[in-house]
């Protein structure tokens, strides 16, 4: 006999940052949409095509992002049911309610960090690569990643002609940061390329975005590729447009941004925090982690270089 399911859920609402209570109370009982569930994550999107996030306890505070304090799982919800917001609750249908009364507003600490210490990063630069190499496949940006940090080709064969392709584009671009060339052609190559909700050319470009803003020694590098991505339609999934938009802001995910000040602290990395990363979404966290070593090892090319 089957047990008589709840009518709806009542939450508590744990953490979001102002951009999300933004274009959530700008519109109140007019605007939301449901644009994608997934079993974590429900996407909404307002009236002027802002991507939104509701996410369970499970996943990381992050750009337009609230974190309800439950490890729901929201295949209950579908895309054609009605968004409310009033009286400080989000209602979904009557399947879902969501209390935004005593919430945490998360922002990302707004310190950068300085010249990275060479002795340190390498410490942890060692155990990052070698944790990351363990789970990378050649999907992605995984084949680029052996080939050019490992100098690893047995598994070139192997290889489709994406992740080739993708190996290509991202080598040119590496290259090119590094030789202070202009990179506008390899920065719109690797837009919205690869498969997935977010492509993979994509997720690096978060990651290494990330880093070279966080980096005072990335902050040239940051503003050139900001300047190219402002220059032309940003044409990929809508989820990745989120992500790109909020990192041409400086804006990243929590768990990226305790990843890129591990790798450059002190202290040796703990595990747990490359893993975070990792296992964002099946394939991106592995992208945005290859985009964050290489922007790394550009810095770190360009301060040789330069005889730093």
């Amino acid at each position: 006999m089957k047990k008589n399911l709840p009518k709806g859920y009542n939450l508590k609402a744990k953490s979001c940052d102002h951009k999300f209570l933004d274009y959530v109370t700008k519109y109140e009982n007019d605007g939301l949409k449901i644009h994608s569930v997934f079993n974590r994550v429900i996407n909404l999107i307002d009236a002027n095509g802002n991507l939104i996030t509701i996410a369970n306890n499970e996943l990381d505070n992050g750009p337009a992002t609230l974190i309800v304090d439950s490890k729901i799982n929201f295949n209950f919800i579908n895309q054609e049911m009605e968004v409310k917001y009033y009286d400080q609750k989000i209602t979904i249908a009557d399947k879902l309610q969501i209390s935004l009364a005593d919430l945490k507003i998360w922002t990302v600490p707004a310190a950068k960090i300085d010249k990275v210490n060479s002795i340190y990063f390498k410490k942890n630069k060692n155990l990052f690569d070698s944790y990351l190499k363990s789970k990378l496949t050649t999907d992605g940006c995984g084949y680029f990643y052996l080939a050019n940090f490992h100098s690893d080709k047995k598994f070139e064969q192997s290889s489709g002609m994406i992740s080739k392709e993708l190996n290509l584009r991202l080598s040119n671009l590496k290259a090119k940061l590094i030789a202070g060339e202009d990179i506008t052609a390899e920065i719109k190559s690797i837009i919205g390329f690869g498969i997935g909700l977010t492509p993979s050319g994509d997720d690096f470009l978060v990651g290494m975005l990330s880093v070279f803003y966080l980096l005072k020694e990335g902050e040239k590098l940051f503003l050139e590729i900001v300047s190219i991505l402002k220059k032309f339609k940003i044409e990929t999934t809508d989820i990745s447009k989120k992500m790109l938009k909020y990192s041409i802001r400086g804006s990243t995910r929590e768990n990226i941004y305790k990843l890129i000040n591990a790798l450059t602290a002190e202290e040796k990395i703990k595990e747990k925090v490359i893993k975070n990363v990792l296992e964002i979404g099946s394939t991106s966290g592995k992208d945005i982690a290859v985009g964050i070593m290489t922007a790394f090892d550009v810095i770190i090319n360009i301060r040789e270089n330069n005889g730093g």
